[in-house]
């Protein structure tokens, strides 16, 4: 059974290509920067409590081209809700705004091994989420890497 989630990572490995990395391990923060710049979106730091991110980790608006993210975030945490944003970007169609339990990084490893009809259940909004932290970890690093 192919999971549900082959077509997100099938998108992150497509950006991935686009950039020129293939399955290559890379710098996160390399790749989040490039893919940023490839999709003319800017990456920017907010101070931690800042109203831009609305409580939220890391926010993409798609009005301004921007991925605002915690400047108090550590870097892992940073480049993985940056990824997750430009997961947003690349597979949905509407502003996120995502909070720390949305984005966790447990949710994505969890995710990866989930079959198709296994998040059926979940909200549009779950979801969406999902799918994010299922970019996001495939887009940093493919699981043919490991």
């Amino acid at each position: 059974m192919m999971s549900g989630f082959e077509n997100v990572r099938q998108a992150a490995l497509k950006l991935r290509a686009e950039l020129g990395f293939g399955e290559t391990l890379v710098p996160a923060a390399e790749l989040t920067a490039r893919a940023a710049a490839k999709c003319d979106l800017e990456i920017t730091a907010c101070s931690h409590g800042d109203p831009l991110l609305a409580g939220a980790l890391a926010v993409l608006n798609r009005d301004y081209l921007l991925i605002l993210f915690d400047s108090k975030l550590p870097a892992h945490t940073a480049q993985f809700s940056i990824a997750h944003e430009l997961g947003h970007y690349m597979i949905h169609n509407e502003d996120e705004t995502c909070d720390s339990n949305l984005i966790a990084e447990d949710n994505a490893a969890g995710a990866a091994g989930i079959q198709g009809q296994a998040y059926v259940g979940y909200s549009p909004v779950q979801r969406r989420e999902v799918e994010a932290n299922v970019f996001a970890a495939e887009f940093l690093v493919p699981r043919s890497s490991l």
